[in-house]
């Protein structure tokens, strides 16, 4: 059995990481705040499906979200902006996710967008 605190604390660490507020995260993952903010305070543990989408959403292993895993390890291997977009990107039909890369491509090819104000190349 997962201690729903452990759930809660690694759920706590990802929102801070993320840099979401906690009514940005229950948005996100499609719950109240105040669901979220119980899960938090270990008060109350998602349901396995609930946890599984929430997994998914966050762009994490259900591992991670248990405790099973080094949730730092997890962190420590993309930035929060990379984790951010990666899971706005795990959210989107085949169709969303197709438009979000089309787009990506075209801002990717600006040069305006892809050289700091030095002029180098990012």
């Amino acid at each position: 059995m997962v201690d729903e605190k452990i759930t809660g604390k690694i759920l706590r660490l990802i929102r801070d990481d993320m840099g979401m507020t906690l009514e940005e995260m229950a948005a996100f993952l499609g719950t109240s705040k105040q669901v979220l903010s119980r899960y938090e305070r270990g008060e109350r543990a998602p349901k396995l499906a609930t946890a599984m989408e929430f997994a998914r959403k966050l762009n994490v292993s259900l591992e991670v979200l248990a405790g099973l895993e080094d949730p730092y390890k997890h962190l420590a291997q993309k930035s929060a902006e990379d984790r951010r977009l990666l899971a706005v990107y795990h959210q989107l039909n085949p169709d969303g996710r197709r438009l979000l890369l089309t787009t990506a491509e075209s801002y990717a090819a600006n040069p305006a967008l892809t050289e700091d104000t030095s002029g180098k190349a990012i």
